[in-house]
């Protein structure tokens, strides 16, 4: 360079990378109890995954996922092995057959599902420090009945409930050998102090804006997982122990939101 001239200023080199790339992911949750059948189908295509890290200890991770789509496996969906045919007309599928598609996003302009950029710089042994976070996600179809939720929470339930019993008696949760095992013994031995939460600092945090189609259709009776007074106020309006909506379009527009540093 020239005399008194600044030498240029070279970016770091990423010395790791990791990339992985799943041309497409299914996960099946199936119901044990009171039979044994598959409830749901969760299908995820184009998976892509990178994470690198720089000399200035500057970690990118990126994930990408390009579709995604949940089908209803019970034997009264409509035709589970075909997509969502809502993504080209709308239609009032709940005044006949129940779709076995019951969440599906657009695809719209080649946008993915759902993409997600974190940038993450060194920070203290307790702190985690992104100085940018980046959030964008698809238009997105949603079909909620009692069809399928009411099986889904019932499995939930059986799940997160520790040495319960389903109503054929068949019980499920610890073994009592395992509760003889433990009796007898403080809970003190062996307890080692958890170490300090961490310290999350995000400088920013960008999430794109959120299209949402819903078709839903749920007894209020059932939907117990709405506070009194929101049921109480939907039978008010509505004048129905049900609730519908056919196509109805929600929109959350984008936002910034503002640096954030605290615990997790």
């Amino acid at each position: 360079p020239a005399e008194g001239s600044m030498p240029m200023t070279e970016a770091p080199a990423w010395l790791q990378r990791v990339e992985v790339r799943l041309p497409r992911i299914g996960v099946s949750l199936v119901e044990e109890l009171p039979q044994a059948r598959e409830l749901l189908y969760l299908h995820l295509e184009l998976v892509r995954f990178e994470w690198r890290q720089n000399s200035s200890d500057v970690q990118h991770t990126r994930l990408a996922i390009s579709e995604a789509q949940v089908d209803c496996q019970l034997p009264d969906r409509d035709d589970a092995r075909v997509r969502d045919r809502r993504r080209s007309e709308s239609l009032g599928l709940l005044q006949r057959d129940r779709p076995a598609v019951i969440f599906a996003n657009h695809g719209e302009g080649e946008k993915p599902f759902i993409s997600v950029f974190v940038q993450q710089c060194a920070a203290s042994s307790h702190g985690l420090l992104l100085p940018c976070v980046e959030l964008a996600l698809d238009a997105v179809d949603i079909t909620v009945d009692d069809g399928w939720l009411d099986p889904l929470m019932r499995f939930c339930a059986q799940a997160a409930t520790p040495g319960g019993c389903s109503g054929d008696g068949t019980s499920y949760g610890l073994s009592f050998l395992r509760v003889a095992e433990s009796a007898g013994t403080p809970i003190v031995d062996g307890y080692v102090a958890p170490p300090l939460p961490s310290v999350v600092q995000i400088d920013a945090l960008h999430i794109s804006t959120i299209a949402l189609t819903i078709w839903c259709t749920l007894h209020l009776g059932a939907a117990h997982f709405l506070p009194p007074y929101v049921r109480a106020a939907i039978r008010l309006l509505s004048l129905s122990g049900q609730l519908t909506l056919d196509g109805a379009h929600l929109v959350l527009p984008a936002r910034r939101l503002p640096p954030h540093r605290g615990s997790l």
